[in-house]
């Protein structure tokens, strides 16, 4: 019982392929999406402080300027 030629090349393929290369991309991938959920949390955090630092009347005028520009 044989292995046709086909079969052969994708095992050699499969043989040659840089497995480390491929987990570090996954890590540096994964790494960048934390990146990025972090950043996200910290802007609400800080938006969630500027709330608390201005005045009320701030945000409902910023709220309907951003509304009238969109």
């Amino acid at each position: 019982m044989g292995y046709g030629l086909g079969c052969l090349l994708e095992m050699r393929k499969l043989l040659e392929f840089d497995f480390s290369a491929a987990i570090d991309g996954a890590i540096k991938d994964e790494t960048a999406k934390i990146g990025a959920v972090e950043d996200e949390v910290l802007d609400e955090r800080i938006v969630e402080c500027k709330k608390w630092l201005l005045p009320p009347d701030h945000f409902s005028s910023y709220s309907i300027f951003k509304h009238s520009i969109f």
